[in-house]
């Protein structure tokens, strides 16, 4: 004696509920990989060196710059586009005109924050 079982599923003509929306998936390892390149190239963006040719640094604003022998002064300052560069070697307090034929910067960067 079969024992008869009942179909489990409903008819096609019966309505069936609305499945509930998909939760929020949970973070995967790709959006960590993600999140760690973004900052990484904002990072190196915050951080690069910018070619003069590119654009000047603000007026009156401290910042390094490197110059074509590849030296880079600590801690310089721009007074215009068409003044000469002024140099403040680190622990003296007097500016020197450096001679824009010696120094002849190829780029610049900003200084960061002091601790």
């Amino acid at each position: 004696m079969h024992k008869k079982i009942r179909n489990p599923l409903p008819p096609d003509n019966v309505a069936r509920p609305t499945p509930p929306p998909n939760p929020p998936r949970p973070p995967s390892w790709q959006d960590d990989i993600d999140e760690i390149r973004r900052l990484r190239d904002a990072l190196e963006q915050a951080t690069r060196w910018i070619p003069v040719s590119e654009r000047l640094p603000e007026p009156h604003i401290h910042f390094l710059a490197l110059n074509r022998n590849g030296y880079v002064f600590e801690s310089a300052m721009c007074y215009g586009m068409h003044e000469p560069w002024f140099t403040y070697p680190r622990g003296d307090g007097n500016a020197s005109n450096t001679a824009p034929d010696w120094i002849d910067v190829t780029h610049w960067m900003p200084k960061g924050a002091q601790p």
